[in-house]
């Protein structure tokens, strides 16, 4: 006998039960900057440069995605460069994502798909570990879900349906200025332009408008600037040939990425599962926990729901558009098939969720399975969440053990890159560009096994922040001998 599903007033409210459980996902463990070898370091350098000067002309890929570096430098300027000042844009941007995303949500299908899709936007590992980290995936998503949002409104017969439509491209132009990768939407609009009623078609040079009004402004403001106004363009195709151990040594560099099997077949595969290269990409998406359940949730409903669904059904459309631009990113970009990198994949995957799990839901047979499956995204994104340190002890504990010793003391690099909002620690030298007869350096790992350890120095002391089977050790080594003296 089929059930129905609680009516909206007996729903706890999805705006609120989508924040508050990503809120309890995250605080509990509130690691945000990461640092080392990672881009967030980069994001910082910028946005200190936007401190100090008002606006600096970018030179790396980094550097030019402005909205980010543009308001995380103005909170710097106003409230000092500190570790939680560098988390305040990106937990404006995550929770902009969520409280729009279940907007629109609420609006197309009703609170209980809210609900349900929200829970399983929030529980994505991926976009819940950006919500203290500086990073341009949750601002493109946000991006695109406030353009989803304004575009939604201009086609269902609210006033200024144009206007509207303006905003939507607006908000679409952001999203490319946070990563280019947005642009492989626009293909993907222009199909669904032919199967749209033709009343909506005309929407299309206002919303196109919008998108030019921001790549505009940019392009702009770098030929005044520079003479070169595709020099954010430039920068993101050429980013590839950044040295990275992402990339094996095998892989030509020089040469572009675009439709390129060795950039597709070659990234490092976060499932630790080796693959042909055609389906390389795929495989570490649904393989990887910080995406894979709310992506294999998402099939599986679409899976069970089939005999429901006509071929135009919105939700088939939803998953015909999410293939089309993952399949974009990973084969015609070589985009680095790492979960964050798709965002909207994800969202697109939990908004199926939300839909088919209420739709499922109505009959008695599903309603186990359905909650199982989403009690299971939300404890396989805790995990995966939870799976971060907590590095707000490990810089002022190295300040402290440099001022010790002031002017023997230097930093491994990437150490220096984690630990830079400590005032001591970013004046020091870094190692192994700069000696001195101390080092201070974090390892994934015990100190003994670290390359200053093995380089022949000896370890003074540590202090340990991971946990038994993932160890995290602050160490701090000196030259072998008397008084940290030269080795003979």
């Amino acid at each position: 006998m089929a059930t129905r599903v609680p009516s909206s007033r007996t729903l706890p409210d999805p705006y609120l039960v989508a924040v508050a459980l990503l809120l309890a996902l995250v605080l509990p463990n509130p690691a945000g900057y990461v640092g080392a070898a990672g881009d967030d370091f980069y994001y910082v350098q910028a946005a200190r440069c936007v401190a100090a000067h008002g606006w600096c002309i970018p030179d790396t890929h980094w550097a030019a995605r402005w909205p980010l570096v543009a308001p995380m430098g103005a909170v710097f300027a106003l409230f000092g460069d500190g570790l939680w000042q560098s988390m305040v844009v990106p937990f404006a941007y995550s929770i902009m994502a969520v409280l729009l995303f279940v907007r629109v949500l609420d609006e197309a299908w009703g609170r209980a798909t809210a609900l349900m899709g929200g829970v399983a936007f929030v529980a994505t590992a991926s976009f819940a570990k950006g919500l203290l980290q500086p990073n341009v995936e949750t601002i493109e998503v946000a991006w695109l879900i406030a353009a989803a949002w304004a575009g939604r409104r201009a086609i269902t017969g609210n006033a200024r349906p144009v206007l509207w439509a303006l905003v939507a491209g607006l908000f679409l132009g952001l999203a490319v200025q946070a990563r280019m990768t947005t642009l492989a939407w626009l293909p993907i609009f222009a199909i669904a332009l032919l199967v749209v009623p033709g009343r909506y078609r005309r929407l299309a040079l206002p919303a196109l408008v919008g998108l030019a009004i921001p790549i505009g402004a940019d392009m702009l403001v770098n030929w005044r600037l520079t003479g070169n106004p595709l020099l954010n363009q430039h920068l993101s195709i050429v980013h590839t040939r950044i040295v990275s151990s992402e990339l094996p040594a095998w892989v030509d560099r020089s040469r572009s990425p675009l439709f390129n099997p060795q950039f597709i077949g070659g990234w490092a595969p976060a499932s630790c599962i080796h693959t042909h290269w055609t389906v390389q990409g795929a495989v570490n998406l649904l393989m990887n926990p910080q995406m894979g359940p709310v992506l294999l949730g998402s099939l599986l409903l679409l899976f069970l729901a089939r005999k429901r669904l006509a071929w135009r059904s919105p939700e088939v459309l939803l998953a015909g558009a999410a293939l089309l631009y993952t399949g974009a990113l990973i084969y015609a970009l070589a985009i680095d098939p790492k979960a964050r990198m798709f965002l909207p994949t994800a969202a697109i995957a939990a908004a199926l969720i939300g839909r088919l799990g209420v739709m499922l839901w109505q009959e008695a047979g599903e309603r186990v399975l359905v909650g199982i499956m989403l009690a299971g995204i939300v404890v396989m994104g805790a995990i995966a969440t939870g799976k971060r340190f907590d590095m707000t002890i490990a810089g002022p504990l190295a300040g402290q053990w440099a001022r010790e010793n002031p002017g023997k003391v230097a930093v491994e690099k990437d150490t220096a890159h984690t630990l830079t909002f400590d005032a001591t620690v970013r004046t020091l030298p870094v190692w192994p560009i700069e000696f001195r007869p101390r080092v201070i350096m974090l390892v994934a790992d015990r100190c003994s096994a670290s390359p200053v350890a093995r380089s022949g120095m000896m370890l003074v002391r540590s202090h340990g922040f991971g946990r038994r089977n993932d160890p995290l050790n602050l160490c701090e080594f000196r030259l072998s001998g008397p008084a940290g003296s030269p080795r003979p």
